[in-house]
């Protein structure tokens, strides 16, 4: 089977603290042959290092709010509860913190206690966070070796944009979506597309000209497995 993916499983796979990192390393581990565009890399760049600075902002906020506060031990909700109200410097979203400390906490907390020593905590996420770019770096390089490129797309599909556009799509998920279906019509693939975008999802299955045998998000992507 043939899978387009999008920027947001790109970057899902890459930075393990994503909310999206499990289904999208799911569809990556897979026998699959799997395709991205060039849209779909231009897009992945455009905020990758956003992504990195924001998220290294985060390690260290949190382990100073932690030290700041001088407590002896903390459990699970304490600390979601005091990495939900750090002020950060970035826009960074709820279901992101949330993936974000449970990934944190799950690291420090290999033997699965239900309080961890602070000073413990603290150590594990700046160990962590020195070795986190690397890591990142190191998904990236995987991604690129492991996913085709295809071909750049000559084609406009004009009609097949107006109405996209006309369902509400923005226009670079439109040239993304025109990537996917480009690819299947000139290599006859049998062509699944992946996100995590609603809308992609949602409305591109409406438009029957586009050439995706099915839009899959990858919120369903662990029970397809």
């Amino acid at each position: 089977m043939d899978y387009f993916l999008d920027t947001n499983v790109e970057l899902g796979y890459v930075f393990c603290t994503d909310p999206w990192n499990t289904p999208a390393v799911t569809v990556f581990d897979s026998n699959d042959k799997l395709h991205y565009s060039r849209n779909v890399d231009k897009e992945f760049r455009k905020n990758f290092a956003k992504f990195l600075k924001e998220q290294k902002h985060f390690f260290y906020r949190i382990s100073d709010e932690l030290e700041y506060l001088g407590l002896k031990n903390v459990n699970y909700n304490t600390f979601e509860s005091i990495g939900l109200s750090v002020d950060l410097i970035y826009d960074f979203a709820v279901n992101k913190k949330e993936s974000f400390l449970k990934k944190l906490w799950d690291i420090a907390n290999k033997n699965k206690k239900d309080n961890i020593k602070v000073k413990n905590l603290v150590r594990d996420i700046r160990i962590f966070a020195r070795n986190f770019e690397k890591f990142i770096f190191d998904r990236k390089i995987n991604f690129e070796k492991k996913v085709v490129m295809c071909l750049k797309r000559v084609k406009k599909y004009s009609k097949i944009f107006k109405r996209l556009a006309a369902l509400g799509i923005h226009e670079e998920d439109i040239d993304i979506v025109l990537d996917a279906h480009d690819l299947a019509c000139r290599e006859s693939l049998f062509l699944n597309f992946v996100t995590s975008d609603n809308d992609v999802y949602r409305l591109s299955s409406k438009v029957m000209e586009l050439n995706i045998n099915e839009f899959l998000h990858l919120k369903n992507i662990l029970n397809r497995n």
